[in-house]
């Protein structure tokens, strides 16, 4: 969850305060959650690095909506969650 707000942070305040280095920090935080919870064997992503299950209680759909937020960058999704 943490993850996905950051993201979603970063974005929006990228394209409120004309701040492109935002979006930059966005898509690093991004890179990271992706390095550490993406579970190649399954194609899901993981809630915490130490586990090896999808478990929505850890907030992955935080993360999945900001992945899609970034995906549409510069276009922000409407806020959802």
């Amino acid at each position: 969850e943490h993850y996905g707000r950051a993201i979603d942070f970063y974005l929006r305040a990228s394209v409120v305060l004309s701040q492109p280095a935002y979006a930059a920090t966005a898509r690093d935080i991004a890179a990271d959650a992706i390095a550490r919870l993406y579970h190649p064997a399954s194609g899901l992503f993981t809630g915490h690095a130490a586990k090896r299950t999808y478990e929505a209680t850890d907030g992955v759909a935080y993360l999945l909506y900001a992945l899609l937020e970034l995906h549409s960058y510069p276009d922000l999704l409407l806020p959802n969650l």
